[in-house]
């Protein structure tokens, strides 16, 4: 739709706001592509090869027994945020954050959330790619919606008439999009009030470095998840505490 609308809105500078339409298809593409196929699935292998010893002393100090019990994580929640769990799908022990996937099959490291559109979760690796895609989407839709709305007033709006507005539609969209804000509201004061008992120790910068790596900022032009991996370790988590 923005093809046909723009000409009509700009005529010497039509190109450079098509080359500015395509820069935004391609990077939700690539992002897309990244957060489909980039894989967060946890294995055995990656705990013996980058923890070996971590691994040694959990068990030593849970008296050989991995997981925890919920009565020990409870016990130590002045310690560092440390909880193994057993995934009877997998038949493994899993670290803290790392979830099993019924729709992946696996267990995912740092799971957030399974997403539909890409058919794959978001995890540690692909994470920045979920929200480098977000980012880029707002952009897209915010432009595309001043231009919509300009191009509604100037063209169809005089042939509108009450019945188009619909009233039971508009009110369950208003409706649904005032309760999502409501939403943010209140996850907002909670925080704020201190009522979440997990802590972070990072500064700001080290949280950003943790999702996207080195050079974070190049990630919003090029997916550099094979370059700059996350500066994080999803097995020990130790800037993770319970208060």
């Amino acid at each position: 739709m923005m093809f046909e609308v723009i000409p009509n809105f700009y005529i010497s500078t039509c190109l450079l706001h098509r080359c500015f339409i395509t820069t935004v298809l391609v990077e939700m593409m690539s992002n897309w592509l990244c957060m489909m196929y980039v894989s967060n699935k946890f294995s055995p292998g990656l705990a013996q090869d980058r923890c070996v010893d971590d691994i040694k002393n959990i068990k030593h100090s849970n008296n050989g027994l991995l997981p925890q019990t919920e009565a020990a994580s409870v016990a130590n929640k002045q310690k560092l945020y440390w909880y193994w769990r057993p995934c009877l799908s997998c038949n493994m022990s899993r670290p803290p954050r790392c979830y099993h996937c019924p729709m992946c099959y696996t267990c995912i490291l740092k799971r957030d959330l399974h997403c539909f559109l890409a058919r794959s979760c978001i995890g540690l690796h692909n994470q920045r790619h979920f929200i480098v895609f977000l980012a880029w989407a707002s952009l897209g839709t915010t432009y595309s919606a001043l231009h919509f709305v300009y191009y509604f007033l100037k063209v169809y709006w005089s042939h509108v008439s009450i019945l188009d507005l619909f009233a039971p539609f508009t009110l369950i969209r208003w409706i649904f999009g005032y309760s999502s804000l409501y939403l943010t509201h209140m996850m907002l004061t909670v925080i704020d009030r201190g009522k979440v008992k997990v802590t972070d120790s990072r500064n700001l910068n080290d949280k950003i470095r943790a999702v996207f790596g080195s050079y974070w900022a190049l990630n919003f032009l090029v997916p550099l998840h094979l370059i700059f991996r996350p500066v994080e370790d999803p097995l020990n988590w130790p800037n993770i505490k319970i208060s």
